[in-house]
This record gives structure tokens, sequence and C-alpha cells, in this order.
């Protein structure tokens, strides 16, 4: 089975939705240390907020004052320039000692448009920072970046053991990705038939190919296991 480096170039990871998630950003990071890619973060500035809190009829809740008052557009921004710098403060602490991107998107346009080199990315995705119901969505808007995904679970730190690799039959480029990745962590390699019954020893990654299971199995893999999955597109490995 071939150890070669896996086709990557950058893990790309949105900070608006994991920027205060410590755990999430490391595992990110710690396996773009392992194979030897860059980190790029990205913040996305929502302009609607400023336009919503220009609108009279808008209101927010106080908790101090247990009272509604009308949105200060001032405010709003406020509030967002210390949401960017503080997710900006933590992907430049915990990802210091590799090489790393960090961008501020206004246009939601430009951030869901392909990167550069599509094939070359892996997005990062965790269910905690969009909510069950639109994980689905997510999964298929994440694809649309990045031709691989990494599914993290929340609030778990990173651990060691062996890369697992659940495969859909001979030469599946699922079990070629995970053995390189062995390789290069100093990991086990294990693989298993994603038909077969036999119980799933812990693992430090899960590694499949897009499509062997569906997005709801694939959340639930992720976080009752409490391992990152990476899901890898067969077409550009």
């Amino acid at each position: 089975m071939s150890t070669a480096a896996p086709p990557f170039k950058r893990i790309v990871i949105d900070l608006h939705c994991s920027g205060c998630d410590r755990l999430i950003v490391q595992q990110a990071a710690e396996l773009a240390q392992i194979l030897q890619l860059e980190l790029f973060g990205r913040f996305f500035a929502d302009p609607a907020l400023a336009r919503l809190a220009a609108m009279p009829f808008a209101r927010e809740y106080r908790l101090a004052e247990r009272e509604w008052h009308p949105m200060e557009g001032g405010n709003v921004s406020d509030e967002l320039a210390l949401a960017i710098a503080a997710a900006e403060r933590l992907f430049e602490k915990i990802a210091a000692s590799i090489p790393r991107r960090f961008r501020i998107f206004d246009n939601p346009e430009a951030l869901e448009q392909e990167l550069d080199g599509r094939e070359e990315n892996i997005a990062v995705i965790h269910e905690n920072a969009y909510g069950s119901d639109s994980f689905g969505k997510t999964l298929e808007t994440a694809f649309q970046t990045a031709a691989s995904v990494l599914i993290l679970p929340g609030g778990v730190p990173s651990k060691s053991g062996p890369i697992l690799a659940y495969t859909n039959g001979a030469g599946d480029p699922a079990a070629g990705i995970a053995a390189a990745m062995a390789n290069a962590a100093g990991e086990r390699l294990v693989c298993l038939d994603s038909h077969a019954a036999a119980p799933a020893p812990a693992a430090r990654l899960i590694v499949t190919r897009r499509g062997t299971f569906g997005s709801t199995t694939l959340a639930l893999i992720a976080a009752r296991k409490k391992t990152p999955v990476l899901v890898v597109d067969a077409e550009t490995v």
C-alpha cells in the first residue's frame, strides 16, 4: 500500500464558527503540523448585521438590564471587531509554529468561492457550530470549497491511537490516504470494511471516502467516537 504524501496543501477553518473553540482550532493545527500543511483561517464579517442594526424596528435583549432596546450600529461594529480580534489572537497563538494565513471576508460570495487548487484543500467543519439540522447542507457546502472535509467533534482534545480507514472494497483511495497519514503521524494503520459489523477500535483519526456514509452517519461517527473524521473525494486522490 502506498504511503506517498497526501495531495493536500492547506487546511481551511472558518473562525467565525470556530474562533472561540480552542480545541477545534488546536485539532486543525495539529493535523496541519503532522502533514506539514498551511492552516488558512477565514473570518466572515457579515455586513448584514450592521444593516440590521440600522433598521428602526431592530431590537436586542440586554441581560444586564433585562430589557429590550433598539440595536445600536456602533455596538454591533464594536462587538464584531472584538470577535475578529479574539479569533485572530487565538489562531495566531495556536498556529504559531506552522505556516498559516488569516483573512477577513465581508462578501459571502467571495467566502464560498473555490480557493485556488480545490483538490489541495481540506475544509474543517464541526456540528456544534452549525446545528444538526443544517449539517448535511454544511457538509455539501464545504465540499464546494475543498475536495476533502475534516469533521471535528466539539470539546474533544486530540488523542493518540491508530489511523482508521473505513474502506468500500479493494483499492479504496481512503486506505492510501490513511496509510500516508499514519506514516506521517507515526501511528498504526487499521483498515475496516465499511459493510462489516466488526467493532471499530479507538482511533486518532478516521478516514473514509465520500459516498461511503451519508452526512448524518458521518456526524454520528465523529460525535460518538469522539474522533475526527476525514472525508476524502475519490476523484482527487
